[in-house]
């Protein structure tokens, strides 16, 4: 609670890389910024999460993050996630998912943003690449309630869903 994360650089989740089951993964009135995913396989400039036992981010900012992969802020994997009165803003993507990258499984309960703000975030626009400018969803459900997503660029869709 209450962290700032920043100027990180790694393969994978530039500033935070958690897999393993660990109980949920809470992050309240946090800020993560100006992280740099490297690896063009997954991603996360911000955060990469696989299979640790759920995510709860609340009050939270991303801004002017980073992937050489998919998921400009956040990559989760076959993951169930809660996102509340969160702001995504300016994170970009070489891959799908300017802001948020979804890759996880339809047995999985449904995933919730509720209150949040997308802006600016992009995904690699060259023609035919990638797709949500602010988030995709391969696999997964999400509902999305109550949230802003405005000025998100992608060749294909400010949000995206496959499967």
């Amino acid at each position: 609670d209450n962290m700032t994360i920043r100027d990180g650089v790694s393969l994978y989740g530039g500033c935070m890389y958690a897999w393993g089951t660990m109980g949920t993964l809470t992050m309240t009135s946090s800020t993560v910024t100006n992280c740099e995913g490297t690896s063009s396989s997954y991603g996360g400039g911000g955060l990469f999460i696989r299979s640790v036992g759920g995510v709860s981010i609340t009050s939270s900012s991303f801004t002017s993050n980073t992937t050489a992969g998919s998921g400009g802020a956040i990559h989760i994997f076959d993951e169930n996630f809660s996102i509340d009165k969160s702001t995504f803003s300016n994170n970009t993507s070489s891959g799908s998912g300017g802001a948020i990258y979804l890759d996880g499984d339809n047995n999985l309960p449904t995933s919730t943003i509720t209150n949040s703000t997308f802006d600016g975030n992009s995904a690699d626009v060259s023609p035919g690449n990638d797709f949500g400018g602010a988030m995709y969803f391969y696999y997964g459900k999400v509902s999305l309630v109550n949230s802003t997503i405005f000025n998100n660029n992608s060749q294909i869709g400010v949000l995206s869903h496959t499967r």
